[in-house]
């Protein structure tokens, strides 16, 4: 009972150990993958820029090609924070013209080029989000002329992470299973028979009949356990038929 205990808790810790690094893998590559993306897209939005104006059709086509390639959701917003562009819909979406109610996160921006963050983006996303923002500068003045806002849903990746944890734990008692049996079965011909160690119970009894008999114990616990079981059933069954033949008495 306590090696089994402890064996269970070894799984638990290496099991915890596991997902906190795929979390932090899957994390870094998605992050990375959206600073890639927001940088590429601010230094085209700086050569499409004219007249500070940031709605160039070639550019809405650019942004959306993207956003279907790495399945990121991408925005482009003017220098105070209101929506010029939104890759979900090229045609017209629900959040243009809405400004992002965060005078923190676009000063942030605004001063370090570019902020990885994960939360909400207020007046934007409700829910919580990888988010990887990144000023436009102008390629004459390199003043900020806009700020491209590129971000994925958390749950896209805890749902991944959810489906690997599965495997895991699945694959953890397919192992415990066969390494038991494995242990089980190798512990009677190479410890337990040559010693003349006999356990209790039937495979106690198979290891007797193979001393005096030479019957395998393979053999015999197999045919032992299908007529033990038989022999419970039809127990089992006399019990419940007498039980029914008591209520009927009862009844009358």
């Amino acid at each position: 009972f306590f090696q089994g205990l402890l064996m269970l808790a070894a799984l638990l810790v290496v099991g915890i150990s596991f997902q906190l690094l795929i979390r932090g893998y899957f994390t870094g590559k998605v992050l990375e993958g959206l600073k890639t993306d927001s940088t590429a897209l601010a230094k085209v939005a700086a050569a499409y820029e004219q007249d500070e104006t940031l709605t160039n059709h070639d550019f809405l086509v650019i942004l959306s090609v993207v956003s279907d390639v790495s399945g990121a959701d991408i925005v482009l917003c003017d220098k105070e924070g209101k929506l010029q562009l939104c890759s979900s819909e090229p045609l017209g979406c629900q959040h243009q013209g809405m400004y992002i109610s965060s005078p923190y996160f676009l000063q942030q921006v605004r001063s370090e080029t570019q902020t990885v963050t994960t939360g909400t983006i207020p007046g934007l996303y409700n829910d919580r989000r990888y988010v990887v923002a990144t000023a436009i500068r102008g390629s004459i003045t390199d003043q900020v002329i806009g700020i491209i806002i590129v971000s994925t849903p958390v749950a896209d990746t805890l749902s991944v992470l959810k489906r690997i944890s599965a495997t895991y734990i699945f694959v953890s008692i397919l192992v415990i299973l066969v390494v038991g049996c494995l242990l089980g079965a190798m512990a009677y011909p190479l410890f337990l028979s040559p010693n003349y160690i006999s356990p209790g119970g039937l495979t106690g009894v198979a290891m007797v009949l193979n001393y005096l008999i030479h019957v395998p114990v393979g053999t015999t616990s197999l045919l032992g356990r299908h007529d033990l079981i038989r022999f419970l059933n039809q127990r089992r069954n006399k019990a419940q038929g007498n039980a029914h033949h008591h209520g009927k008495l009862m009844n009358r």
